[in-house]
C-alpha cells in the first residue's frame, strides 16, 4: 500500500492511498494514525497495537469494496464528517477514525470467522469456486494453518492480522464448513460445504430483517409521544426502517425482556436521553456492550445554563459523553427529522457493510 501526495487540486487530504479500480484519502489525523505517530482525538490517543487493528480492518473493507466496482474511501474525524453537507457526503464513503477503532476493539473471534465466510461466500457466488487462501496447512494436522513467511495477509479473513487469518481459517475447517477436495498439504484444495452455504444465508436473512428495525430508547412521557409521532413517521418513510419505543405496539410480554430483546434484534438505537432516568442509561449501556450504531439526542432545554450568558450548556451524562450527540430543539422539529434521517442512513450503511 502506497502513499503519494494529493496535490494542490485537493488541499483537504495530505496523502492518497491508491487501490485500482479505487482510493482512499487521508487527512491529517489519519495520517498520523496510520503512518505510525501518535493521534489525538479528543482525549484518545492510538497506541501502536490500536493502530496496527484500525489497518486490519481497513485493509478488509477494502478488500470488500475492490469486488463490487470502483470506490473512493475518505478517512478522517467524526467531528469532520458531522460537518459535511448532504452533496459532500455523496462525493465518497467517509469514515470516521474513531469509529474505525471502536469496530476493530470490540470484533470478536466469532464476527470475524462469520465475516470472512461471507466473504468466502460471495467470492465464491461470483466466480464458482473460493479464492486461494494463502496459509499452508502445517504437518501437525489438517486444520493447523501457518503462514510461508513471505505472506501479508491481504483482507479477506475480515480484521485479521496473519497470525488470527490462520486461526479463523482452522475453525472455518472445525466446524464443517471448509472443506478438503484434496488429499494435498496445500490450501488451494478447500471449498465451502453446504453447511457453509446454509450458514451464509441465515446471517444475511437476520441482517436484512434487523435492517428495517430500530429501537427507540427514551422516557415514557405523553408530551414526548406527541412530539416524535410525526418526526418518526416520516423518518421510517424516509428510510424504510421503524424506530420504535418499547411500548409502541403495546404487548404483553416482561417489559424488560421484551426490552432487552429489541436492543438484540434492530440494527439502529436512537437515544434521548432527556430527563437522564436510570433505566434509559441501563438500556444505553447494553445497546453500547452489543456494538449497536447509536443516535444520541438530547432536548437542549433540558441541559443547564450558563449563568452568565443564559445559553444552554450541551452536555451529556458523564459515561455517555464522548458520543456523537444531536442537541435539539422542540420549536424546530424539522431540522430533528433531517437530522435523525440524515444519521440513520448512515447507521444502516455501517450495519451493510460491517459487522454490527
Amino acid at each position: 500500500m502506497e502513499a503519494r501526495p494529493l496535490g494542490s487540486e485537493d488541499p483537504q487530504f495530505g496523502e492518497s492511498f491508491v487501490h485500482p479500480p479505487g482510493r482512499i484519502d487521508l487527512d491529517n489525523n489519519a495520517i498520523a494514525a496510520l503512518g505510525g505517530g501518535l493521534w489525538r482525538g479528543g482525549s484518545t490517543a492510538l497506541s501502536t497495537n490500536e493502530m496496527e487493528m484500525v489497518r486490519c480492518l481497513l485493509r478488509s473493507r477494502i478488500w470488500r469494496a475492490k469486488r463490487t466496482g470502483p470506490f473512493h474511501f475518505v478517512l478522517t474525524g467524526r467531528t469532520e464528517i458531522e460537518a459535511l453537507t448532504p452533496t459532500q457526503r455523496r462525493l465518497a464513503t467517509f469514515f470516521a477514525i474513531e469509529d474505525v477503532l471502536e469496530e476493530a476493539k470490540s470484533l470478536t473471534m466469532r464476527q470475524k470467522i462469520q465475516n470472512t465466510l461471507i466473504n468466502l461466500y460471495d467470492q465464491w457466488a461470483n466466480s464458482g469456486e473460493i479464492p486461494r487462501i494463502p496459509y499452508h496447512v502445517s504437518d501437525s494436522g489438517a486444520s493447523k494453518f501457518r503462514t510461508n513467511g513471505r505472506h501479508q495477509e491481504d483482507g479477506m479473513a475480515y480484521g485479521c492480522d496473519e497470525r488470527f487469518a490462520t486461526k479463523v481459517y482452522e475453525c472455518l475447517l472445525d466446524e464443517g464448513l471448509l472443506r478438503s477436495v484434496t488429499r494435498l498439504k496445500s490450501v488451494d484444495g478447500l471449498d465451502l460445504t453446504a453447511k457453509a452455504i446454509e450458514e451464509v444465508e441465515r446471517l444475511r436473512a437476520g441482517l436484512a430483517s434487523s435492517l428495517n428495525r430500530g429501537f427507540f430508547i427514551r422516557r415514557f412521557d405523553p408530551e414526548m409521544d406527541s412530539f416524535y409521532k410525526p418526526i418518526m413517521e416520516t423518518v421510517k418513510r424516509k428510510t424504510g426502517c421503524d424506530v420504535a419505543p418499547v411500548w409502541d405496539p403495546e404487548k404483553n410480554a416482561k417489559l424488560d425482556e421484551l426490552i432487552l430483546r429489541n436492543i438484540r434484534e434492530s440494527s439502529v438505537i436512537v437515544l434521548d436521553v432527556t430527563g437522564e432516568r436510570f433505566n434509559v442509561g441501563l438500556e444505553a449501556g447494553y445497546a453500547l456492550a452489543l456494538r449497536k450504531q447509536i443516535i444520541v439526542l438530547r432536548d437542549r432545554e433540558d441541559c443547564p445554563k450558563d449563568e452568565k450568558s443564559g445559553e444552554y450548556i450541551h452536555v451529556l451524562p458523564f459515561d455517555l459523553r464522548t458520543m456523537n450527540c444531536f442537541f435539539y430543539s422542540k420549536t424546530d422539529p424539522d431540522a430533528l427529522q433531517q437530522k435523525l434521517v440524515t444519521r440513520i442512513w448512515d447507521a444502516l450503511e455501517e450495519v451493510r457493510n460491517g459487522t454490527h
